[in-house]
């Protein structure tokens, strides 16, 4: 099974590449920063080490003129400006975390295989809004993470950074807070990141904590400051793919890693490891369809009768084979009130006619259509010789790419 669990790994290393950031401090290289390494950390295409020192043998980079947490903002800062300088969008994904997280980045990989990178203007993590900060929508905390696209990571580079107006540029400063108010003020979403049961996938505990049906600090912290999704007790709470699980120590990060990927049960198997799973799911990969506009979320009431949604919201819509017309009759009418005075219906040399202008009249509404457009009966009878019906928007006016056929109202057609 370990044949099939390796192809499947090298797989989406290859088509989800991800850079891992690395919040670390100067005197956590021995307890936190070696034991990344030398469990998860190398499942990331590439990493590096935030830090308040260079340290060629991690490696990590001096981005803080002082120690402690308090300077993570200009730590994150600076290494999200070096990245981009030097890597610009090579990479597909930018993962962010902190020192002390355990992170399971072939979970990672699936979450964001249906997901482009290139379009993508939104990040996921754990959101929380906590009262202290008024950050609209609220932000991914930390600890357990963020995941950046390389659009979203040029966005905040390009013209984040710069602008102190959406920026700032204090020290010192909280990385999870300030990129947070950063992203809503470039319109880049913090999306909610959970399963299809909105169970939580980045988690920001250990194992242990958020397993147990019993209270604790931290669960009872971020049950009352969590946005969406479900939080409940016990291991039926928590997803079947977590991504991530934070303030995981070291001796853990290896207990975690030994029964994530060297244990067995006997006669139990995962469900990846048969070839028929792995196959569908290969196969999935290859054809893996992608939001291409922002909001589609907004327009999910769409994906059965909207083109352009459809065409363009192929994740959210789960609707990868492209638009696909509503199965009811479309309605069937006469383009003009003089249908029966033109004495056509019947007469061969006429049909097209017939059936384009007069199809109602001349009884051809389950006739061929003798025409090579896809679409010949338009979805609303909005025109008429003498009633012009009324003008709306058929999604927001943000997306009027088909401006036309979706936004004749903003659009004055």
């Amino acid at each position: 099974m370990k044949v099939v669990f390796d192809k499947f790994t090298t797989k989406l290393f290859k088509k989800v590449s991800i850079f891992c950031v690395v919040l670390t401090g100067r005197d956590y290289k021995y307890a936190r920063d070696i034991p990344m390494k030398n469990t998860w950390l190398s499942q990331c295409n590439k990493y590096i080490f935030a830090n308040s020192i260079n340290d060629p043998s991690l490696p990590s980079l001096k981005m803080a003129s002082k120690h402690g947490y308090e300077h993570s903002y200009e730590k994150i800062r600076g290494i999200f400006r070096y990245i981009y300088k030097k890597y610009g969008t090579k990479y597909d994904w930018f993962y962010k975390v902190d020192n002390d997280s355990y992170g399971m980045l072939n979970n990672l990989r699936m979450f964001l295989l249906r997901k482009n990178p290139t379009y993508s203007k939104g990040f996921y993590g754990f959101r929380v809004r906590f009262g202290h900060r008024k950050i609209q929508g609220g932000y991914h905390v930390g600890g357990a993470g963020y995941v950046l696209s390389k659009a979203s990571l040029k966005k905040l580079v390009t013209k984040g950074f710069p602008n102190t107006q959406i920026c700032r540029q204090i020290q010192p400063g909280l990385e999870d807070e300030e990129i947070g108010e950063c992203m809503v003020k470039l319109s880049i979403k913090t999306h909610l990141s959970s399963d299809y049961l909105g169970r939580h996938l980045f988690i920001p505990g250990n194992a242990s904590e958020f397993a147990t049906p019993n209270k604790n600090v931290h669960k009872s912290i971020f049950k009352r400051v969590a946005q969406g999704g479900t939080f409940g007790d016990g291991i039926t709470s928590l997803g079947d793919y977590p991504i991530v699980y934070h303030y995981t120590d070291a001796k853990n990060m290896f207990a975690m890693h030994y029964l994530m990927y060297k244990a067995h049960v006997a006669g139990l198997s995962s469900r990846i490891h048969n070839c028929v799973a792995l196959a569908a799911l290969l196969a999935a990969s290859a054809h893996a369809c992608f939001d291409t506009i922002d909001d589609c979320d907004l327009w999910v009431s769409l994906c059965t009768t909207n083109e352009y949604v459809a065409n363009n919201c192929g994740d959210t819509c789960k609707n990868c084979g492209g638009f696909k017309p509503p199965t009811t009759a479309a309605p069937c009418f006469d383009v003009g009130d003089h249908c029966a005075d033109l004495n056509i219906c019947g007469d061969p040399q006429y049909f097209n006619i017939a059936y384009k202008d007069c199809r109602k009249t001349c009884n051809l509404c389950d006739a061929t259509n003798p025409f090579q457009e896809t679409t010949v009966v338009p979805t609303y009878p909005w025109y008429d010789d003498h009633t012009q019906a009324p003008c709306y928007d058929d999604i927001g006016e943000s997306n009027c790419d088909n401006f036309y056929s979706y936004c004749r109202d903003s659009c004055m057609f």
